[in-house]
């Protein structure tokens, strides 16, 4: 039986997905929960790209006495950070729009929680150049194929 939690995980992974579809990528969910990430994505370009999706509801913060502001909590603290892949942070407002925020992995190491503290549009953070930057993708799978070139016995840098 699955918790609330998890239907809307289901759900916000479910709209990453056609997000994804819509901008062309031959993306596909995984099949399971124990999988290290949500969606793979092997047309992204040289390398295939994995996907976390996180998803999160406004909760009101208290600033000061009688004033509260709506913030965004995400649970980092199990991300797998063994190998490049991109983090679609997607906040849901007030009205139901969601605001995907695309980043690399590599900005969470160390991070239990991140927070976005103000509406996505007119947050300031540090993920705030990471608002819909769907292109990211393209660059991980980019990035992951030069590396793994130069892993390669007899290929990429010399030493001489």
């Amino acid at each position: 039986m699955t918790g609330p939690e998890q239907k809307y995980g289901s759900e916000i992974e479910c709209w990453a997905l056609a997000e994804l579809v819509s901008l062309g990528y031959g993306a596909r969910l995984m099949p399971t929960w124990t999988d290290k990430f949500d969606i793979l994505i092997e047309d992204a370009g040289p390398q295939p790209v994995r996907i976390e999706v996180k998803g999160a509801r406004a909760t009101n913060r208290k600033v000061r006495p009688d004033y509260y502001r709506p913030t965004w909590e995400f649970d980092t603290a199990r991300l797998s950070h063994d190998i490049d892949h991109v983090v679609i942070m997607v906040v849901e407002d007030d009205t139901g729009r969601r605001w995907p925020f695309v980043c690399p992995n590599r900005l969470f190491i160390g991070r239990g929680r991140v927070n976005i503290t103000s509406h996505p549009q007119r947050y300031g953070g540090m993920f705030a150049e990471f608002l819909g930057r769907w292109g990211l993708i393209n660059e991980v799978s980019v990035q992951r194929a030069r590396i793994e070139q130069l892993s390669l016995p007899g290929v990429g840098l010399a030493l001489a």
